[in-house]
């Protein structure tokens, strides 16, 4: 499955309105990419498309192999 991406026409609203979330999880920042953020919410890092509207793309448990999914 090929994770979610967002349209290249809206990057210039994400910098106009920076989304909330980090760049990529901890530990593994060689995931950032400039229309993903993610946050973590109990156990599980949910990567999401920051501009409007708002799409999750991907939800992992935490200790989940990451890399290797995306």
């Amino acid at each position: 499955m090929r994770a979610f991406h967002c349209p290249e026409g809206r990057m210039a609203e994400k910098r106009e309105r920076p989304g909330v979330g980090l760049a990529a999880p901890r530990p593994y920042s060689h995931l950032a990419r400039p229309d993903r953020l993610w946050i973590k919410s109990g156990r599980y890092w949910i990567a999401y498309c920051p501009v409007h509207p708002k799409v999750i793309s991907d939800v992992f448990y935490e200790t989940a192999n990451i890399p290797g999914r995306i």
